[in-house]
């Protein structure tokens, strides 16, 4: 049988005083994150990692860049296989290899 989950209750309050500037620029923050104010303060109080979200745009750069990788690989594939143009080979593969690795970097 299943532990039943803990509800944590958050019944405990700690004022915290910004200039109204302040409060805007943690506002904007939290919201880069996709937090509220008094998540984003929280995870910040404890030095926790807080990875920002994409939007719509960045998104769908994203899955174009990897199609594009994709599409890179198999003309690679095909160069490979047909020619024996190393110059073409290694230019294709250098730019793969670059897009996997940006594409690392949001994994």
């Amino acid at each position: 049988m299943a532990r039943p989950k803990q509800v944590i209750t958050r019944d405990v309050e700690v004022r915290v005083r910004f200039t109204p500037l302040e409060k805007k620029a943690v506002a904007l923050m939290a919201e880069k994150v996709g937090l509220s104010l008094s998540e984003y303060i929280r995870q910040a109080a404890f030095n926790r990692e807080m990875k920002m979200r994409f939007t719509t745009e960045e998104l769908n750069l994203y899955k174009q860049l990897h199609i594009f990788r994709n599409n890179f690989a198999a003309i690679a594939n095909l160069v490979k296989s047909r020619t024996e143009s190393t110059e073409l080979l290694i230019a294709i593969i250098q730019l793969k290899e670059e897009m996997e690795a940006h594409l690392k970097k949001f994994q």
